[in-house]
């Protein structure tokens, strides 16, 4: 396993784990002191910010030492797009429901703007990750198939 599935492996634990701790809490919360309070459960979100320790925890190589090579480039390439594709049909799903659902004459709040931001982000990241580690696991599979073969 290279660095990159390593980041990748990461990534995916981080998200899963912050998403099912923040679905989690709301919920809990909203049984026992109401819904808007309940919000304070999207706190755990920030647990998201470990996405950028990834790249510092599992360092490069020493000079001398072959990284990635074309193959690794071309898989970082494919699910660079990936990610902005799944990122841009998010962003869209989301402002067509936002239309949808509060009209023409409607307006919503400045504080959303940021979360969908970053709910995008934690869609592109766990997108790129997702498509990273099916990347690398489709040439181990498809090297051990012929070699079985």
């Amino acid at each position: 396993m290279n660095r990159w599935q390593k980041i990748a492996r990461f990534n995916v634990a981080v998200i899963v784990t912050s998403l099912t701790l923040c679905v989690f809490t709301t919920l809990l919360l909203a049984q026992k002191v109401g819904f808007p309070r309940a919000g304070a459960g999207f706190s755990l979100l920030g647990i998201c910010g470990l996405l950028a320790l990834g790249p510092t925890i599992y360092r490069k190589r020493p000079r001398g030492v072959i990284d990635s090579d074309e193959r690794d480039d071309a898989i970082h390439r494919k699910s660079a797009l990936g990610g902005f594709v799944v990122t841009y049909l998010f962003f869209g799903v989301v402002c067509m429901s936002t239309w949808a659902i509060v009209g023409i004459e409607g307006s919503i709040s400045a504080n959303i703007l940021p979360l969908i931001f970053m709910a995008g982000y934690i869609v592109a990241e766990l997108t790129r990750s997702v498509i990273q580690l099916a990347l690398y696991g489709r040439e181990v599979a498809g090297e051990m198939e012929e070699v079985t073969i």
